[in-house]
């Protein structure tokens, strides 16, 4: 079985940290104003390293194939980055321009600067990741999907809006939704690492 990836041990070594380190309480405590801060803190700083660690992953990947490209190969993931890349052609009056070399690396910078532009961990921010590398967005667990998406948009909610506002977080319910997550994105980073160790074209 396909072991995952060192940038995933990292995730899972990281949130275990956070979890010592903000989850120190019992669950009946948690309405407590000072365990709120460490849960919110908590949703916070898991939300950065999911984040990180999807971006990292991502260029990762795009790293290999740019090394292959240069071999004058073209990896499985290029060719779906290039099936949906939204670089366009302009029409270019420069000869090289039109080039399939410059083309494809105009596929590459186009969605390395997707990558850089990113700014979270919904569902659209994953389709928008993965998709174009050639991940099965549908072959992923729907329910994870859901969880992580909603873990997202609470984050927006902390970030965004004052305390008064905000719902009030538990520590059973915060744990077991990072596990979830994690599970989830244990997954997807096997299918990234098969997905980077096919050698056969996918179409």
């Amino acid at each position: 079985m396909m072991t995952p990836s060192i940038y995933f041990k990292d995730l899972e070594s990281r949130v275990e940290f956070l979890r010592k380190n903000f989850l120190n309480f019992d669950d009946i405590e948690s309405p407590q104003p000072e365990n709120q801060d460490k849960l919110k803190s908590f949703k916070l700083l898991v939300h950065a390293e999911v984040e990180s660690y999807l971006e990292n992953i991502v260029n990762d990947m795009i790293s290999i194939n740019k090394k292959q490209w240069k071999k004058k190969k073209i990896t499985p993931s290029l060719y779906y980055l290039i099936l949906f890349s939204s670089a366009k052609f302009g029409g270019e009056k420069k000869i090289a321009d039109l080039s399939v070399k410059k083309r494809i690396d105009n596929n590459i910078a186009s969605f390395e600067a997707l990558i850089s532009q990113n700014n979270g961990i919904k569902e659209k921010n994953l389709m928008k990741l993965f998709i174009p590398l050639g991940i099965d967005f549908q072959s992923l667990d729907q329910s994870w999907i859901s969880t992580i998406d909603s873990y997202g948009s609470s984050r927006g909610d902390i970030a965004h809006k004052s305390y008064s506002v905000q719902v009030q977080l538990d520590k059973t319910s915060e744990g077991k939704n990072v596990t979830i997550i994690l599970e989830g994105i244990k997954e997807l980073d096997i299918k990234v690492q098969k997905l980077r160790n096919l050698r056969k074209r996918p179409f």
